[in-house]
């Protein structure tokens, strides 16, 4: 059993008020191996920060893009005492060093009511990237859309002053731009919402721009095709458990019928609960769904979820060619609780993941789970002997929540680039949470 242990010292950097953790060297057995933190990405592999101004226990990472230049922009939960925001967008150089020259300081903060920013996204204006930035501002039934320059100001040319505010009976779940740079968003009640480039509600695509096709699933990802059609992944109910499920939309929001049975595909894994996290397209063209499900239903929840993943032909039936009829094996590390967050492939077609293992008899305890599998859904024991990896900062929570391959051009070669929490103290409700950024190299 390989385990990849992360150890940390800290300094401040006064500059930008952050706090950055960097690894010993020794804590680096495997430099250049697949795997292996990239040692020259931040100090060791990895940047950990915490945003100023916010309360230290709140930081919390939810989502992250790439520039076409290849920064790296974080969106983060925080808010700071009175709560006069509740998130912030945070820039890092393409080496993994923080970006002084957005925002403030390399954070641009959100102010926003309760439920906060959730989803980020890219768009281009004018030539220009911009980012989208979706979530709650009232719970379930506000969804609010914003808008920020690349250099991280508000874009008071999108929506009303930068925003977009919808009166729709949930929290977006996933966002998407389409070619033409409209955006489209998604939420756990069956929707897909559809906004003009510039923030106004598409009445082309349903009543306020929402589509009236209910295809039977809570959403939970987003996929864009190069034909305009839409994937949505996330699960159904089959009457006593939910399954995976993915369902393609034409552009004009209805479903696809030619896809799967009616427009959509459902998996059962063991008949119990299957939930959904992420799905990407191959080069060519098969759908990979990442998530968990569990195998043995016992106690304490979440015991018992493994970490899976199918794949389905463009036409969206489940490819039995891959693992085990169209599903790899269940990953069983943590004894309670593995899953995968997020799913990306490489030039190559194998396919890089990460998430989360969480240990039997202490919930409070779980790593940055990275796998590798091979092209026909086996673990690739070339990835650090096993075909995961567990990365771990404080031995507390520590969890990956976005992961995405990308071309290190200093090599000319694929990185694996991970966003996700580290926790001094996760039992402790006011112990100290960073945003870590950490790039691994395959």
């Amino acid at each position: 059993m390989t385990m990849l242990k992360t150890l940390g010292r800290s300094f401040a950097v006064a500059a930008v008020c952050a706090i950055v953790l960097a690894a010993n060297a020794y804590s680096q057995t495997c430099p250049g191996s697949p795997g292996c933190l990239d040692p020259t990405f931040g100090i060791g592999g990895f940047t950990v920060t915490q945003v100023p101004l916010g309360a230290t226990h709140t930081n919390s990472t939810r989502d992250m893009v790439f520039q076409s230049d290849g920064k790296i922009v974080i969106l983060a939960y925080v808010s700071d005492t009175p709560t006069t925001f509740r998130g912030a967008l945070v820039r890092f150089t393409a080496d993994g060093s923080l970006d002084a020259s957005f925002g403030s300081g390399g954070f641009a903060y959100i102010t926003w009511g309760p439920g906060g920013a959730s989803k980020l996204a890219i768009q281009t204006v004018n030539g220009e990237e911009r980012f989208v930035v979706a979530g709650s501002e009232c719970g379930s039934g506000c969804t609010r859309v914003e808008r920020y320059t690349k250099w991280g100001v508000l874009d008071t040319t999108f929506g009303t002053g930068g925003a977009t505010s919808l009166n729709v009976a949930w929290a977006p779940s996933a966002v998407a731009i389409q070619s033409d740079q409209k955006i489209l968003l998604a939420g756990g009640t069956n929707s897909i919402l559809r906004l003009k480039s510039n923030g106004t509600a598409d009445t082309t695509y349903g009543p306020n721009g929402v589509s009236t096709t209910n295809p039977g699933m809570n959403i939970r990802a987003l996929e864009m095709l190069s034909s305009g059609k839409v994937l949505a992944g996330g699960e159904t109910w089959n009457g006593t458990s939910w399954d995976f499920a993915v369902g393609r939309f034409n552009t004009n929001g209805k479903l696809d019928t030619t896809f799967g049975t009616k427009g959509r595909t459902s998996v059962d894994f063991a008949g119990k609960l299957d939930i959904v996290s992420d799905l990407t397209v191959d080069a060519s063209g098969k759908i990979l769904v990442s998530g968990e499900a569990i195998y043995v239903d016992t106690t304490p929840y979440p015991k018992g979820f493994d970490a899976v993943m199918i794949r389905l032909k463009s036409d969206g039936k489940l490819d039995t060619t891959f693992g085990s009829g169209g599903k790899t094996a269940p990953l069983n590390l943590g004894d309670l609780q593995d899953y995968f967050a997020a799913v990306s492939v490489q030039s190559n077609g194998k396919i890089v993941l990460t998430g989360e293992s969480r240990l039997a008899g202490n919930n409070a305890n779980a790593n940055i789970l990275t796998a590798r599998y091979n092209a026909n859904g086996t673990l690739d024991t070339s990835y650090q002997g096993t075909g995961w990896n567990l990365t771990e900062f404080y031995g507390s929570y520590d969890t990956g929540i976005k992961g995405t391959v990308r071309l290190d051009p200093t090599c000319n070669c694929q990185k694996f680039v991970v966003a996700g929490v580290a926790y001094t103290d996760a039992s402790n409700a006011y112990a100290d949470r960073y945003i870590a950024l950490l790039r691994y190299s395959l």
